[in-house]
């Protein structure tokens, strides 16, 4: 099953003109503004690169995960193409990866395997599903210092990086989500939050690139480990990590709330340190007009998009997304010119920077021994996942959910997320297909329907709209029907021979899942609450056959509609669930 919907499909374009409002101080441009800069800078990058990116590298994946968002929104045909083809040219068909060596544990080697797990979930081709575990075995044998944490690579013994964080995480996280590895998603916030702990300044709230364990190194302090400068890009790396890994940390895991504290902090450093006047971030963050010091683009896309997307998820207060905005404005006005062919070009970007091996880690270093060129991956993929959080200007509602109460039909509410809405469409399915679409006003927070019938499984999208722009939807899938007799709400052990059945049901404290196996098999189950984020899995373990009983405490559940799936070697088993 593909695990992205179309979710903008529906719409007659995502890509109108809603944000040129922003643009109108870009004079450099000459040439019309583009509809969609996001867009804009994809096509100049397929005009460069024709047909592919570029071989097996972390810059390759940081360009392809631009457009891995760019086509989840679009849903326009050449994006998907470009991402397929480029990774073709690197994943075989047997899944070796052309000039990917395990043994060289490098994380940089990592970051492609984001788009390996996104064609994965597109097409069910084996042969991504063998490259992403063989990623995944390195970091399985990946080194790590004393406490866990990745090592950059083998050849910087004992070493964390911020730009590490980027190259694993997301990757690990989502192999974690989709192949039922919690343990790989523990290891994600670990390692997320071991940086923390080794790189940040107390004093700033900003993250120093680098930390030596052994405190060998010749740009490491002595007392602390940590290096001396405040490197943007090095930031701007750890920024996404923590927003993209936190799309597979389920709500209720145990470090959730100590990412997003992190987040917290790290957003309002980062914010403190945005540049009064041009709105963008300093290559030495914390050194602002110091001589030799200069505007960088790729860190300050990297920022931006890292503020939007937290506000947008509601990870960060949503007033950060002016800071988001306005920082947006600046990439336009200090970096972005318009090419003699119509492309975009993206410049003042470092091209590269490390630690050891003649590279100190100083201010100097950073500032006058680093090469500054133009339209770098490095900055163009998070130039276009920065425009199209921007460009995304109406967020969605939060906190969808049926209210179980509600016997007459389905009464739904939700929670305006974004203050400039006119109106809340309504996308009502039946049995996956679309049913209808209901208008609402935009201070409407509550949608009761009772036109609904037996048998039918019910579905509901709730997308907020203004004059120029539709958010992505909030979604609701498979509410409680009532009307529905199959659905068997029963306080008691049912009596019947039901093969996957929940019980109490509705649930308050606990309550018991009971499983009928017909020979002995693995079983793998999912427990999600009704927006699809995942509240407990239960890996791969070998069940004999026979009934089996798990008891699942649900202490911390919130009130509400939860649906359980138990997939077996030859089954697949579905119950809802509801929780007082």
């Amino acid at each position: 099953m593909k695990r992205f919907f179309r979710l903008l499909m529906w719409k007659s374009t995502l890509l109108a003109s809603r944000v040129l409002f922003l643009f109108m101080a870009l004079n450099s441009m000459k040439a019309q503004q583009p509809e969609s800069y996001a867009a804009a800078m994809a096509e100049s990058i397929m005009q460069s690169h024709p047909d592919s990116y570029g071989g097996w590298d972390y810059v390759t994946g940081t360009v392809l995960r631009g457009y891995t968002e760019l086509w989840k929104i679009t849903g326009e045909k050449k994006y998907y193409d470009y991402i397929k083809n480029t990774v073709d040219k690197a994943v075989n068909a047997n899944g070796s990866i052309n000039g990917y060596i395990l043994s060289d544990y490098n994380i940089d080697q990592i970051k492609e395997g984001c788009a390996v797990l996104f064609l994965y979930r597109e097409t069910g081709l084996e042969k991504y599903k063998t490259a992403s575990n063989l990623l995944r075995q390195q970091l399985k044998e990946h080194p790590r210092t004393t406490d866990g944490a990745f090592w950059h690579k083998q050849r910087y013994p004992w070493q964390i990086w911020l730009d590490g964080l980027y190259m694993g995480s997301p990757f690990l996280a989502e192999y974690g989500e989709l192949f039922n590895e919690p343990e790989a998603i523990d290891d994600v916030v670990n390692q997320l939050l071991l940086t923390h702990k080794h790189t940040l300044d107390s004093v700033t709230g900003l993250y120093y690139h680098g930390w030596d364990e052994k405190r060998e190194q010749e740009w490491a302090d002595s007392v602390t480990g940590q290096s001396p400068s405040f490197w943007g890009r090095a930031m701007g790396w750890y920024a996404m990590a923590l927003v993209d890994a936190l799309d597979f940390i389920p709500v209720d895991h145990p470090g959730r709330d100590s990412v997003l504290t992190v987040v917290n902090q790290f957003s309002q450093a980062v914010k403190n340190y945005q540049d009064g006047a041009s709105g963008v971030w300093w290559q030495v963050t914390d050194q602002g007009n110091r001589e030799g010091n200069y505007l960088e683009s790729s860190a300050s896309c990297m920022f931006v998009y890292a503020l939007a997307k937290a506000a947008r998820m509601g990870y960060i207060d949503t007033a950060y997304r002016s800071a988001a905005i306005r920082g947006f404005e600046g990439i336009l006005g200090n970096f972005v010119t318009a090419g003699a062919n119509g492309s975009l070009n993206l410049g003042q970007t470092c091209l590269t920077a490390g630690l050891g091996y003649g590279r100190d880690g100083s201010y100097e270093y950073y500032v006058y021994e680093t090469v500054i060129t133009s339209n770098d991956g490095k900055a163009l993929g998070p130039f276009i996942l920065a425009a199209l959080e921007i460009e995304n200007a109406v967020y969605p509602p939060t906190g969808l959910k049926q209210d179980t109460t509600f016997k007459e039909g389905v009464k739904l509410s939700w929670q305006d997320n974004s203050g400039n809405e006119t109106a809340f469409l309504v996308y009502k399915y039946q049995d996956n297909m679309l049913d209808s679409v209901i208008q609402l006003a935009g201070n409407t927070q509550i949608y009761t329907d009772t036109a609904i019938v037996a048998g039918i499984d019910y579905s509901y999208g709730i997308a907020a709209v203004n004059e120029s722009d539709t958010s992505t939807m909030a979604s609701l899938q498979h509410v409680i029907n009532y009307f529905d007799e199959s659905t068997g709400l029963d306080e008691t052990m049912p009596d019947g021979e039901d093969d996957f059945v929940c019980f109490p049901n509705p649930v308050k404290e606990s309550f018991t899942l009971t499983f009928t196996l017909s020979q002995d098999e693995r079983i793998w189950l999912r427990l999600v609450d009704a927006a699809g984020r995942i509240m407990k899995i239960i890996p791969g373990d070998r069940f004999t056959a026979g009934k089996t009983q798990i008891e699942i405490d649900a202490h911390g559940f919130n009130t509400g509609v939860y649906f359980c799936t138990l997939f077996t070697d030859t089954s697949i088993f579905y119950e809802k669930l509801i929780v007082n």
